[in-house]
This record gives structure tokens, C-alpha cells and sequence, in this order.
């Protein structure tokens, strides 16, 4: 029962985000990266760092580092000012014996705060690989609802966010059954093509 619960949570999530998404333009585009010439990835790549609170005894709350990758994203685009940019995120957790490693990806919805800063929300799709010191290791599917506030100038950029991640329930150690449900805190800085 927890698992539907939690599924049908994350799901009324997505749909909740991706309807406000919808609501705010009126005028889609379509695969801009196929369809107009115009479209340009404006891609830029930076490190990670953060803190990882899992909620429960196999882990535990560590920090991470990583990998970020954001663009614009080439499935659609909105008019106007605001942008759908699609995050690819790469986190490694190592803590109480248990290494993590995460993808996700992460398209926010972004909103123009002034000139060089935007503030973003979105849902995420994840995939975590465990690693225990003691017992089983287990793979798990993730989701995940976030925000974000950057700054790009020239070719910088930086970010900070936060985002909630729903996981599946696995044996991981020698524990029974749990979920790695989680919040993570990051501050990213890098390179804007």
C-alpha cells in the first residue's frame, strides 16, 4: 500500500507541474531542434556539490558531488522569454558504507528573474545504483520534483537548487526492505557554451 501511495503521489506531482507548465504558454514548438533553424542548445556543463539527506538507517544524510548538463530543450519550446531546460544530473554519495550513484533528468521550467538570473520547477526521472559494504546491493527507479535559481553571464554559470526524490522500495545491506527517499541540496558552478 505504501507503494501505491507513493506512486500515485509522485504521479499527481508530475501532472500538477506539467500542468501549470502547459497553462503558462499557449503556443508550443515542437522538436525546435529538427524544425528551426534558430534553435540553439546554449548547452553548459558545471560541477556539483551538495548534501544528500536519505531518510533512513542504511545511509543517512552525505554530501555529493557531480555532474551537471543543461540545454535547451530540443522536444519543445514556449515564446517569450521563459525556456524548458533540460538538467542531465550525475551525483555520487559515498557514506556508512553505502555508495550512491544517481542520473537524473530534470527538465525545469524557467522564468526570467532579471537580466542574468531565472528561478526553475520541474519533475525528474531517476535511476540510483547502490553499492553496500554489507549485504545487498539493489538498483532503484526514482522520480523527483525540484527548483533551481541561476545566473549565466558570458560563460558563466551558477546555480543553486534543491529537489525531493521518491524512490522504489529494495533490500539494500542487510536490511529489510526501505526505500532511499531524499532530499538533495546542490550548488553548481561551470561553463556556458
Amino acid at each position: 500500500m505504501k507503494k501505491i501511495n507513493k506512486t500515485f503521489k509522485l504521479i499527481s506531482l508530475s501532472l500538477l507541474l506539467s500542468s501549470s507548465i502547459v497553462s503558462a504558454s499557449d503556443e508550443w514548438e515542437f522538436f525546435p531542434a529538427f524544425n528551426d533553424d534558430s534553435w540553439e542548445a546554449e548547452a553548459a556543463l558545471s560541477a556539483t556539490v551538495g548534501y544528500m539527506d536519505i531518510g533512513n538507517s542504511v545511509a543517512g544524510g552525505g554530501m555529493t558531488y557531480g555532474l551537471q548538463l543543461a540545454f535547451n530543450c530540443p522536444v519543445f519550446t514556449i515564446p517569450g522569454d521563459d525556456v524548458v531546460l533540460q538538467q542531465i544530473n550525475l551525483n555520487f554519495y559515498d557514506n556508512n558504507d553505502l555508495e550512491l550513484t544517481t542520473l537524473e533528468i530534470n527538465p525545469h521550467y524557467f522564468w526570467n528573474v532579471s537580466d542574468n538570473m531565472r528561478f526553475g520547477v520541474g519533475p525528474g526521472l531517476g535511476y540510483i545504483w547502490t553499492d553496500s559494504k554489507h549485504g545487498k546491493d539493489s538498483d532503484l527507479w526514482a522520480g523527483q520534483a525540484g527548483f533551481a535559481i541561476e545566473y549565466r553571464k558570458d560563460s558563466l554559470y551558477a546555480s543553486f537548487g534543491s529537489r525531493y526524490q521518491w524512490t522504489e522500495s529494495k533490500t539494500i545491506g542487510y536490511e529489510k526492505d526501505e526505500d532511499m527517499d531524499n532530499l538533495l541540496t546542490t550548488f553548481k558552478v561551470g561553463y556556458n557554451f
